[in-house]
């Protein structure tokens, strides 16, 4: 059996979005041939939030190695609380020992923090362990450059991230044997910019999902609710996850969607209720609302709850079983791939999603079905995207189930989008990046 070295700054108990696809697919590995070691940084000195309860779907006999990081009362009088950078001297240090204890045969770097690609390429040329990259998010980006979108986050801070990544990934990249993306753009666009990158076996491997985390969180949660029901009549809608700087595009295609709704049912306002959950990356307690203001504009605040601080998975989960009915929203980005969507289909309720036309979202859920979608964008007329919102709000509001929906297709969802399929993906490509034939790296 190979040994794999999986590189994943973040680790249980923390339960951000990038340590997912690791912590999903522990338990098929070794079916596939591979033998896991994680690689991360100390919890204690990563922020985020934590929950302790998701160590319960970790398999107990996997080797955990942790490494330091400077601690963000050093870094942050200088405006630096990039976990990458605050790390990356330990991490390539603990790193090395690691492949050398553990005979590793392997290194995958699954994170979005990008200067883990770079820590793998400096093990690759000491100790000749070749690696693969796991593209969660592209690094080097131009979509704050393309006409109509927002306006880039963080300021100076993002123009320094930037630069990074303009500097560094062609060096980090370069050298890998492997490409795993959860969007073929995300391949697409290395493709362009990169001609060695056609020597490189690649692979879209979505996000997954797993029945075993629903049953962990319904363990958790066992007699305590989520969503607090006053009236038997009340229809809950909830979103959990943040709502980065492209969403709201989509966000007021649903609110203007509400408003229709109301306007025709009225006495739905006592009935309907709206939670927006964990919709920013903050720490429990932190942060205020922020639709509110877009709630207003469209008089629907009164039906509106917002938690803005990051809630961990399982919670997420609980909310999700207790809905009525789940909200996804796309994102103009059209290679954007929401890490939630296998769960939300797995939850089983009503999805209503707002997609962008000819974007990854809208291909994947035609693919599976499940859902409700409505297309929204510039190429869109907010009052038709507001239709399709309507119509579904009084197709969950009536129970009446009139609303044409597409059918989930079950059998694909634990076929090709099971967790056991997706991690066998993913070994398939670690095996074609160790073949003999892999052609020689020219950068």
């Amino acid at each position: 059996m190979k040994r794999l070295l999986l590189v994943t700054p973040r680790w249980v108990p923390h339960a951000a979005p990038d340590l997912q696809r690791v912590r999903l697919s522990l338990p098929y590995y070794r079916s596939c041939g591979w033998d896991p070691v994680i690689l991360c940084i100390d919890p204690k000195l990563v922020d985020g939030t934590l929950e302790p309860e998701l160590a319960t779907t970790v398999p107990d006999d996997i080797r955990v190695y942790t490494c330091s990081a400077l601690p963000q009362s050093w870094t942050r009088p200088l405006g630096l609380g990039s976990l990458g950078l605050r790390a990356f001297p330990s991490l390539l240090e603990v790193g090395l020992n690691v492949i050398s204890r553990e005979k590793i045969d392997l290194v995958f770097v699954s994170t979005t923090e990008f200067l883990a690609t770079s820590a793998a390429r400096r093990w690759s040329e000491i100790t000749g362990v070749p690696y693969v990259i796991d593209l969660q998010d592209p690094w080097r980006t131009t979509y704050y450059e393309q006409p109509g979108a927002p306006r880039p986050p963080g300021g100076w801070k993002y123009q320094f991230a930037r630069g990074i990544a303009w500097s560094l990934e062609e060096w980090s990249f370069s050298r890998a044997r492997g490409f795993i993306s959860v969007s073929p753009r995300y391949l697409e666009e290395l493709g362009s910019r990169y001609r060695w990158f056609a020597q490189r076996p690649s692979a879209v491997v979505p996000f997954g999902s797993s029945s075993d985390d629903f049953d962990a969180a319904a363990q958790v949660y066992h007699g305590r609710s989520a969503i607090k029901r006053v009236d038997p009549g009340e229809v809950h809608l909830v979103y959990t996850g943040a709502i980065g700087p492209a969403l709201p595009h989509g966000i007021a295609a649903f609110f203007s969607g509400c408003q229709q709704y109301l306007e025709r049912h009225p006495q739905q306002r006592r009935h309907l209720r709206i939670h927006f959950v964990g919709t920013h990356y903050r720490s429990t307690g932190s942060g205020s609302p922020e639709l509110m203001e877009a709630a207003r504009r469209y008089g629907v605040e009164s039906l509106v709850t917002e938690i803005p601080h990051r809630v961990g998975y399982l919670e997420s989960l609980q909310w999700q079983r207790e809905a009525d009915a789940l909200l996804l929203v796309g994102s103009p980005d059209l290679a954007y791939s929401p890490s939630k969507l296998f769960t939300y289909l797995r939850a089983g309720k009503p999805i209503l999603a707002l997609v962008f036309p000819d974007s990854h979202l809208e291909t994947l859920l035609e693919e599976t079905g499940g859902a409700h979608l409505v297309r929204f964008g510039h190429s869109v007329r907010l009052e038709h995207s507001g239709m399709g919102v309507a119509h579904f709000l009084s197709d969950v509001c009536s129970h009446e189930k009139t609303l044409r929906r597409t059918e989930l297709d079950r059998t694909l969802l634990e076929t090709r989008f099971g967790q056991a399929s997706l991690c066998a993906q993913q070994c398939a490509l670690f095996e074609r990046s160790l073949s003999p034939e892999f052609p020689p790296l020219t950068p």
